[in-house]
């Protein structure tokens, strides 16, 4: 049980924000629930934020009412290498060959390729689960790319071309509504269209200005006149994300192409049964021991 007990204003608070962040299909940064508090709870302002991150702190770390520490995401650090992700030990391998499916390449399908670059690098999961069922490239900026980054993305448009020079490419654009937001797309386009001989397409989808009051969007919480991509409900990202992808990709051929694919997995599982059995039995005891570590050794040259 909790030992942490908020006033009863911030109780209400605390379950109001963690009902909207259970409704969404994906993890959220604190930044972004803050924007539902000022938009739907009232007696929260825009100059609440570090006492909204106080509170929801204690709540997390306290494991209040459903609150943890990973309710809310960090998306500018994680851990590389994490232990648990190979397979025990050689047979498993082999089981898990049962399980494979084709990935068919989607660019084959359409003569415009389209490419998600956004600003907010925190809201990557919104993007995937908007844009992994259509396998749109993103790329998360996080503020001013930096100079390999962009040389990656201009290389990568340039191997886009080379494969398929018969395609337009699209260039679209989702970022915050201020002078920074509207400068690091042009700063950093400037520089991939330099390095890249590409005559590939760009279209700030928004946050632009229409659509302030078409969605009702609020302002920064320290910015005043300024507009953050976190503002943004999760309907009215997902009308903005999915309009500007759908008018080059469309969701039946991307189907298709699924059903396909999964039919491959399961005509592939059926016929490598023996092999796999076959190998299984094939496989030595003494191939399935490790030596100790001082018993390795290495020949030298």
């Amino acid at each position: 049980m909790s030992d942490y007990n908020p006033a009863p204003k911030t109780a209400e608070m605390l379950n109001y924000a963690l009902e909207k962040i259970e409704e969404l299909p994906y993890e959220v940064s604190a930044r972004y629930a803050f924007y539902r508090i000022i938009q739907g709870f009232e007696g929260y302002k825009k100059g609440d934020y570090k006492k909204f991150l106080q509170l929801t702190a204690k709540a997390r770390k306290s494991f209040w009412n459903g609150w943890a520490p990973d309710t809310l995401v960090d998306d500018t650090r994680e851990i590389a290498n994490e232990y648990g992700t190979g397979f025990t030990n050689p047979l498993k391998w082999y089981e898990a060959q049962a399980k494979k499916s084709p990935k068919l390449e989607i660019a084959e399908h359409f003569d415009e390729l389209p490419i998600a670059m956004f600003e907010a690098k925190a809201m990557i999961r919104q993007f995937k689960h908007y844009l992994d069922p259509y396998r749109v490239p993103l790329c998360g900026f996080g503020g001013d790319p930096s100079i390999p980054y962009k040389w990656e993305i201009a290389k990568f448009i340039d191997e886009l071309e080379e494969k398929w020079p018969d395609k337009t490419i699209h260039v679209l654009y989702f970022g915050d509504l201020d002078t920074k937001g509207e400068e690091i797309p042009e700063w950093a386009i400037r520089d991939i269209r330099r390095w890249s001989s590409a005559d590939f397409e760009f279209t700030r989808v928004g946050i632009n200005e229409e659509h302030v009051d078409e969605f009702g969007i609020e302002e920064s919480p320290n910015e005043p006149g300024k507009y953050q991509w976190e503002a943004l409900d999760d309907q009215a990202a997902k009308k903005l994300i999915i309009g500007a992808v759908s008018e080059f990709f469309d969701a039946s051929t991307v189907n298709a192409l699924k059903r396909v694919e999964k039919r491959c997995g399961e005509i592939w599982g059926e016929q490598v049964q023996a092999a796999i059995k076959a190998a299984k039995q094939t496989i030595g005891e003494e191939e399935l021991d490790f030596p100790d570590s001082d018993e390795d050794e290495t020949e030298e040259d």
